[in-house]
């Protein structure tokens, strides 16, 4: 019996071992298979020369001698020159080529790779196109951004397949009619340019998506741009655009429309056909008014105009009923249609810089306004509401008013509120019942005193006095626990006030 036990014992063992070596063997053998396919691959790109320039950084996608999809990244490393031989072997199977950040005294030639998908070759200081582009049939991206390229060859014309062409930082002042040829594209980026036409073939592009061309001399968008009804993302800041054609209006799908720092007096009637318009972007322009028709791009939710020439919003506006923000500053505005109070999701207005001398009750009654900015404006009272407002942030700096209204504490979100350079002469004592303001200017007017009732704002944290006729302060500021910085600079407080307030206020900041 007990030798029967005794046999099965070591057989077992001797399974256990023979498994053990197994899968040793086996882990080496792939070990090997996998480091001599390595060192294979290494051997012949780590010293790679086309056309007397050395290839520094280079991915191929090819498959090795077992048959297993690789991909090398080879750096700076030389080892032994790759034959002729496996250069027409290889050249056959490498997909994606990088030559960033070379010194690329000649353009390479790149006609030895037929079967080239993805070319990258930026911030090389090239001068032209890469040689033989035309014979990349099947090259779907092509990015050669940060170099001095002052043309386009017509044979760009040949890359059919090209789906992404980024030549932006570049010297490039016009682009050839050929690449209208290149249908497939869905993304060109042309930005930091000389450009100064876009040629009608670029209505050819009817699946382009984002189409990019800030920082160039564009002055006229060509009427064919109408017919890329897919686009999605138009951008030509910083450019001598003044007019838009009306075509634009058949971009349907046109979500982001960004014009800034043009020459633009006005937009066409027919944007309201960019019904998916979501942000439209105008600042620094000449504009005066906006068409009516802007109240159909019922989806917009982004509308600036900052620094032009407006002098009123049509009451179309009022239709916008998705906008969020609307940024108005430094225009001629004097005042804003009532119909502004229909816009139920605005959270943010900016209108700072205006010549506005009053505003209308509406824009009050809207619970989602979070941000008002009126700074530099010719204000001099606030409308009576008689509802709670959920303003957090009003600015109203730099203007008339003389004193608040008495409904002025159903403003009992506010948490910033800038009354500077007015001409107040008391404190008014409704914003001691602001409980959660924390940030309150008030430099730059008459105040005289502040009123005890100022113990009640037991969340203010900044309180700016600076400017004003002040000569002492309630003890009852004391009771401002979360008070950490008093500006009193400027005002009258006489050194004996000064040590009382000190004493009253101990551990502030306190600028004199």
């Amino acid at each position: 019996m007990e030798t029967k036990k005794s046999w099965a014992y070591k057989f077992g063992t001797i399974m256990i071992t023979l498994i053990i070596l197994s899968v040793l063997l086996l882990t080496i053998g792939c070990a090997v298979i996998y480091f001599q396919a390595k060192n294979g691959f290494d051997r012949h790109f780590r010293n790679y020369e086309i056309n007397s320039f050395s290839l520094r950084y280079m991915k191929i996608y090819a498959v090795n001698g077992y048959g297993i999809p690789i991909a090398w990244s080879i750096k700076n490393k030389s080892l032994s020159p790759i034959t002729q031989k496996d250069l027409e072997y290889l050249s056959q199977k490498i997909e994606q080529l990088t030559l960033d950040n070379l010194n690329l005294k000649t353009p390479p030639d790149i006609s030895r790779f037929p079967h080239l998908k993805y070319l990258s070759i930026q911030n090389s200081k090239m001068t032209s196109f890469p040689i033989g582009i035309g014979q990349c049939k099947g090259l779907g991206t092509l990015e050669l951004n940060g170099n001095q390229i002052t043309a386009l060859p017509p044979e760009i014309g040949n890359c059919r397949n090209l789906f992404r062409l980024c030549l932006q930082r570049n010297q490039i002042s016009t682009l050839p009619p050929e690449i209208g040829k290149c249908k497939n594209l869905h993304v060109l980026n042309l930005n930091n340019n000389r450009i100064t036409t876009l040629p009608a073939e670029i209505g050819n592009y009817k699946d382009l998506i984002y189409l990019k061309l800030n920082n160039n001399r564009i002055t006229a968008l060509p009427p064919e741009i109408g017919n890329c009804q897919k686009l999605h993302m138009l951008q030509i800041n910083n450019n001598r655009i003044a007019t838009l054609p009306p075509e634009i209006g058949n971009c349907h799908k046109l979500h982001t429309l960004e014009l800034n720092n043009n020459q633009i007096n006005a937009l066409p009637s027919e944007i309201e056909n960019c019904k998916r318009l979501y942000t439209l972007e105008l600042n620094n322009n000449q504009i005066t008014t906006l068409p009516p028709e802007i109240g159909n791009c019922q989806n917009l939710k982004e509308l600036t105009l900052n620094k032009n020439q407006v002098t009123a919003l049509p009451p179309e506006i009022g239709n916008c009923q998705k906008l969020h923000i609307l940024e108005l500053n430094n225009n001629q505005m004097t005042t804003l249609p009532p119909q502004i109070g229909n816009c139920r999701t605005l959270t943010e207005l900016y209108l700072n810089d205006n010549r506005i001398t009053q505003l209308p009750h509406s824009i009050f009654q809207r619970n989602n306004l979070d941000i008002l900015e009126l700074a530099r404006n010719k204000i001099r009272n606030l409308p009576e509401i008689s509802h709670f407002c959920c303003i957090r942030e009003l600015n109203l700096k730099n203007n008339k008013i003389q004193n608040l209204p008495s409904s002025f504490y159903f403003y009992r979100e506010l948490w910033f509120l800038d009354l500077s350079k007015n001409k107040i002469t008391t404190f008014p004592p409704a914003i001691c019942l602001l409980k959660n303001l924390s940030l309150l200017h008030l430099s730059g007017n008459k105040l005289t005193h502040l009123p005890p009732e100022i113990y009640f704002m037991e969340s203010i944290r900044e309180l700016d006095l600076s400017d004003n006729n002040i000569r002492f302060l309630p003890t009852e500021i004391q009771q401002c626990k979360s008070l950490t910085t008093l500006d009193l600079e400027g005002n009258k407080i006489s050194d004996a006030q000064k040590q009382q307030i000190q004493a009253l206020l101990p551990n502030r900041i306190i600028y004199w």
